[in-house]
């Protein structure tokens, strides 16, 4: 499709079906899609150490429950 220049501005063409001014640099699109799929990844790697840390204080729980239970079978078998 053929689109004709917009005055001043390198990186804008028209659509003359539409009539809509579109973006035609295509470093800047390769850029944003670099920056869409780091910002993803980002994203993806602060989900994946916010549930790592959940699972962490959840053993925590664990542990801690186990320990004071076990205080009790001890206690108890040295008054028995």
């Amino acid at each position: 499709m053929k689109y004709y220049k917009v005055k001043e501005h390198d990186n804008l063409a028209r659509d003359p079906h539409s009539k809509a001014v579109v973006n035609v640099d295509q470093h800047a699109y390769v850029r944003h899609l670099q920056e869409k799929k780091h910002t993803e990844e980002v994203r993806s790697t602060s989900h994946r150490v916010a549930s790592v840390e959940s699972d962490i204080n959840m053993l925590k729980d664990d542990m801690t429950e186990i320990k004071q239970l076990l205080q009790q079978v001890v206690s108890q078998t040295k008054v028995n």
